[in-house]
């Protein structure tokens, strides 16, 4: 499986939101799928957001946030 495509996130607004996304995934340990799953989403639309080729809508940008907030409060917690 090749890894995950190289994005220049100057290149555009949608670029940097992928980056982002992919950082903020990556930094909660958790895959694609993990992401996707509790926003009804696939893995792989998931990587199609983070390589900047699908657009994020609103609803997805506050789930997805939502979402990442809890993993990393849970993760916090767990660490004590």
């Amino acid at each position: 499986m090749p890894g995950p495509r190289k994005l220049d996130p100057s290149s555009s607004p949608r670029a940097l939101l992928g980056a982002e996304l992919r950082h903020r995934r990556e930094e909660a340990g958790l895959s694609q799928s993990d992401l996707g799953a509790p926003l009804f989403l696939s893995g792989s639309f998931i990587g199609q957001l983070e390589s900047g080729v699908r657009r994020m809508q609103m609803d997805q940008a506050e789930k997805s946030t939502r979402s990442l907030a809890r993993t990393a409060s849970s993760y916090a917690t767990a660490r004590r």
